[in-house]
């Protein structure tokens, strides 16, 4: 039996399930996984990576009550969506959140950075999960898929990396649930916003008043 790791790049990752039309909190990620798995392995953990705070690019004093304003409103934001995610942490015991990198904005120019840091701190941890679980095999599910180099220095040492891609319509032909993941070559997983929303997500429960 081998164990497997997935590691999610959780920003990008549910912002790419967002434009699919599809809500992260009501995935059942467990039953996801399970499916993911390779027949007789069993997951180790699953690591769901998100910057660990708001960082404020610009340095100069914040004299501008619209720069001020917008700042505040992303600081909220910010604090929402460390709530949200912490939430499905809460929710699925087998998610551990790692906090780890800012996401940088510029309140002079009133616009997102970007992250800077959580790239980073998945690629070591793939390539250090690489090393220890020789043999296993990493599932990266992300949203931007620039982890080339991270990949090869993961596999030396035996270990699979497959990446899980979700797009929104399956190709012509392809109208159910496979049995298992379609996996193309070594490396990459494909799978389909329909089938997420068909098999994946909770059963919303309707209470009737009397």
């Amino acid at each position: 039996m081998g164990k497997e790791i997935i590691l999610m790049d959780g920003q990008n990752l549910f912002y790419h399930l967002r434009k699919l039309h599809l809500q992260g909190e009501k995935i059942q990620w467990r039953r996801y996984f399970a499916f993911l798995l390779q027949p007789g392995n069993e997951l180790h953990k699953a690591y769901l990576f998100r910057p660990g705070k708001l960082q404020d690019r610009c340095c100069t004093p914040k004299s501008n009550v619209l720069s001020e304003s917008w700042l505040l409103r992303r600081q909220g934001l910010f604090a929402e969506e460390e709530n949200y995610f912490d939430s499905i942490g809460r929710k699925n015991p087998d998610i551990q959140i790692v906090k780890a990198g800012v996401l940088q904005v510029d309140s002079a120019m009133r616009q997102y950075v970007g992250e800077k840091g959580v790239d980073l701190a998945l690629a070591t941890k793939m390539i250090s999960s690489g090393r220890q679980n020789s043999g296993g095999r990493i599932l990266l599910m992300s949203g931007d898929y620039d982890y080339g180099e991270a990949i090869d220095l993961a596999r030396t040492n035996g270990t699979k990396v497959h990446v899980v891609k979700i797009h929104e319509d399956p190709p012509e032909g392809i109208k159910t649930l496979p049995r298992a993941p379609v996996v193309i070559g070594d490396k990459e997983i494909n799978l389909y916003a329909s089938w997420i929303r068909s098999g994946f997500l909770w059963e919303e429960r309707i209470t009737v008043k009397h």
